[in-house]
């Protein structure tokens, strides 16, 4: 007698429960460690978020800021997990998670999670606010925003780490929380590939000038894409013995030209 023994195996899916009334709540944080506006915090302590129910969500939707020089996220079950390389003395830092994080049903947060503690015995409380828009003029949620202290070296949204982060809400809305008393330039990046800087072919919005931490930028600021083509020459003239006249197709700075022959003039002329 030949038994055919037929064994199905398969990996367990976590799935929403059937039945009841349709679940339309997005996920809630219930447990914080460290707790909310706690100060004199190790510098090597745990930082997790525990949900009220199973979360989906990706390491990319985590940040952390200002930022640490090694930062993983563990996503399990109901929770969210940081490990880092150690945190700064009195220094706050805040913890956010983008509206990307979802239940199983696809409900997502309307607006960015997020809390901030303390290595010192004091919070930095201030915080600059603003909206998102597209070039249609409608709210866009779900955009990286970037908080970049000018009190350090310049600034490139290509590969600096921003001193502060969070994402726009689902009406637009941000707001770069716990700053010090700095001043920062803000961007916003429609981050597609999820690598925290602007890549090519990504959109970016530039708050039209600095701003002091407290302040509420009047104006929101608009999603274009960065202009990646240099300047073309479109014509090269002379105007009498000593001018050069040299157009371009679009408004560039450059405090002079330098050629590469020598003139009896010299080898610098004005720019016109």
């Amino acid at each position: 007698m030949l038994l055919l023994l037929l064994l199905g195996f398969g990996c367990a899916q976590i799935k929403p429960p059937p039945g009841g009334p349709e679940d339309t709540s997005p996920p809630k944080a219930m447990e914080l460690i460290p707790a909310d506006s706690a100060v004199n915090v190790p510098l090597f302590a745990p930082i997790k978020i525990v949900f009220d129910e199973y979360i989906q969500a990706s390491a990319s939707n985590v940040a952390l800021s200002p930022p640490v020089e090694k930062f993983n996220v563990k996503i399990k079950h109901k929770s969210i997990e940081i490990d880092h390389s150690g945190l700064l003395p009195n220094t706050t830092y805040r913890v956010v998670i983008s509206t990307a994080l979802s239940d199983l049903r696809g409900n997502s947060l309307r607006k960015a999670l997020s809390y901030a503690f303390s290595t010192g015995s004091e919070l930095d409380t201030l915080r600059i606010e603003g909206r998102v828009y597209d070039s249609e003029f409608s709210p866009v949620g779900g955009v990286r925003v970037h908080g970049y202290s000018t009190a350090g070296p310049a600034w490139n949204p290509r590969k600096t780490n921003p001193s502060a982060i969070t994402w726009s809400g689902k009406d637009g809305r941000f707001a770069l929380e716990s700053l010090p008393e700095e001043t920062f330039a803000v961007a916003a990046i429609l981050d597609e590939n999820r690598d925290g800087f602007l890549s090519e072919n990504e959109l970016i919005a530039l708050a039209p000038e600095n701003y002091s931490a407290g302040d509420e930028i009047p104006w929101s600021i608009i999603l274009f894409a960065p202009d990646s083509t240099p300047p073309e020459l479109i014509s090269v003239s002379t105007e009498g013995r000593y001018i050069l006249k040299i157009r371009f197709s679009e408004k560039i700075e450059l405090g002079g030209i330098r050629i590469s022959s020598k003139p009896d003039v010299g080898n610098f002329l004005p720019f016109i």
